[in-house]
């Protein structure tokens, strides 16, 4: 097959033009739609009226004899009576007819008597309801707030339950004895709590298991504001007593928790449970670690303080003030022994320890022997002690109001409260178990053959700092007796103080003279 070579050329053909279909003008449409014509209205408003009218006025000119004084009159009239009440004036200020006279404003009881019964029911059965116990007791700073730390006493090991914090209200309208008015849940059982001195909302608590927590109760979401973490530094074991100490170089409070692993810390809030400023280890003479159940400051020298242990100790220490630390520092440099010497031990742990709110040197102390005992701070020996019961006493507390008057609760149930002014030797009111209120002044052999609960052991005790008849007292049972005192117990007395120091004053001089 021959191939042939294509053969190309140019070609002119005719133009073609291809017109567009596009119309010049659009096409429009109207139409309505389904709206309605807008109205306006004009209308005046806030428009004031006004009217005069004249009410309780006169008019005229004022009579300017309405107003004269007859000064003759008035002077004459000071001459007659001006002798007769010299005389009674005269009188009155050398008289001793109302020197032992006190006005009284509320109505005079008798007896001290139980006001309310609060009870909380936790979750879970009859078991878990029984093992949670009232640890510890403490009214906020306007004396209308309780808050009442749950626990359970049966630890075999590290604590693992999760308990609350209640808090009643006992002045609102809707109080109810078993719905708390603020319900706050923890991490571990609550060992110990305390509200702030100023801020009545700030609460405070520690567990079982060393932690140490900061609640703003006021908070209805989150009220959780610090909590302390897991450090070598920190508590490990339970700590026994939490309570506010004011610093004297911030002039701030700052909070104190004293544990059984002999620790005394203390936790500025505003670095927010981080780390601590000082911190003290307790030991005995031995070397032994102290392990400490509970720690009171002088009320006027706050680097005095008195250290009650397990073992009995009863330890007075001086803790220095100018000492800070940080987290980074080690812990055997941190926690120094700042005891200066013992005072006489108690057979038994020591269960409470607070020192007079009236007195700087005078402290009182109780313990599981059975026995209350006063201290005071120059004296290695107890001025005073007194044994109410012949069971191990739980609890003791002193008296906002009264110098002289102090309670002191029992394993058996019964709260003891005792008036230095009325009797030295014996209680005054015995409120027992079954709310009994028992007068040993009218009833002198009354606190023989009565029957006690010890199922009912009273834990904690609390005076209220400001209704002043009102006292908390707990028990195991679960039960807080809300306790309205006699008149007597809940209002200054005449010479109450000096009475005090005279009497501590004697039988130290009594003491002295039997040891030498």
């Amino acid at each position: 097959m021959s191939k042939q070579q294509p053969v190309f050329s140019d070609e002119d053909g005719e133009l073609l033009v291809l017109r567009s279909q596009i119309t010049s003008s659009a096409t429009t449409c109207d139409s309505d739609v389904q709206t309605k014509n807008i109205k306006h209205t004009d209308n005046g408003t806030q428009m004031s009226l006004k009217n005069d009218v004249e009410t309780q006025t006169e008019t005229g000119d004022i009579d300017p004899k309405l107003y004269e004084v007859a000064d003759e009159e008035v002077a004459e009239f000071l001459r007659n009576v001006y002798p007769a009440m010299s005389h009674q004036l005269q009188r009155n200020s050398v008289t001793h007819a109302f020197d032992d006279y006190t006005v009284q404003w509320e109505e005079e009881r008798d007896s001290s008597c139980c006001l309310y019964t609060l009870n909380y029911r936790h979750g879970g059965g009859d078991e878990d309801q029984a093992a949670f116990v009232p640890m510890g007791l403490t009214w906020n700073s306007t004396g209308a707030i309780l808050a009442v730390g749950y626990g359970r006493r049966d630890h075999k090991g590290w604590c693992s339950h999760s308990a609350t914090v209640c808090c009643w209200n006992l002045f609102r309208r809707d109080f109810d004895v078993s719905k708390p008015t603020v319900v706050l849940e923890c991490t571990g059982c609550l060992t110990s709590i305390a509200f702030h001195p100023d801020r009545p909302s700030l609460l405070a608590g520690a567990t079982f298991n060393g932690e140490v927590y900061v609640w703003d109760i006021s908070r209805s979401e989150d009220p959780v504001l610090y909590c302390s973490v897991t450090s070598e530094l920190f508590h490990r074991e339970a700590v026994h007593q939490t309570l506010w100490v004011p610093d004297p170089i911030d002039r701030t409070y700052h909070l104190a928790t004293a544990s059984v692993d002999g620790k005394l810390l203390f936790w500025p809030l505003d670095q927010r449970l981080d780390h601590i400023t000082r911190g003290f280890l307790f030991s005995t003479s031995k070397g032994n670690v102290a392990g400490v159940t509970c720690v009171s400051f002088s009320c006027e020298d706050r680097s005095a303080c008195v250290v009650g242990s397990e073992g009995g100790l009863l330890l007075k220490c001086f803790l220095p003030m100018e000492t800070k630390h940080s987290k980074q520092d080690k812990a055997d440099a941190l926690l120094p022994n700042p005891t200066v010497f013992q005072f006489e031990p108690h057979l038994g742990p020591v269960q409470a320890l607070e020192f007079s709110p009236f007195h700087r040197n005078v402290f009182l102390s109780c313990s599981t022997d059975g026995f209350v005992r006063l201290f005071h701070m120059f004296q290695t020996k107890s001025v005073m002690s007194w044994e109410p019961s012949e069971v191990g006493l739980s609890c003791a507390a002193w008296s906002r109001m009264r110098a002289c008057v102090f309670a002191a609760g029992a394993a058996d149930g019964s709260l003891y409260i005792y008036d230095l002014m009325q009797n030295r030797h014996m209680p005054v009111t015995t409120l027992y178990a079954d709310n009994r209120s028992v007068s040993h002044l009218d009833q002198p052999g009354s606190m023989e053959n009565l029957s006690t609960d010890s199922r009912r052991s009273i834990t904690a005790v609390a005076f209220n700092p400001k209704q002043r008849d009102f006292m908390a007292a707990a028990d195991a049972s679960g039960r807080i007796r809300i306790i309205q005192l006699s008149y007597r117990l809940s209002n200054v007395q005449t010479d109450e103080l000096p009475l005090l120091d005279a009497m501590v004053d004697e039988m130290s001089q009594e003491h002295l003279a039997d040891v030498e």
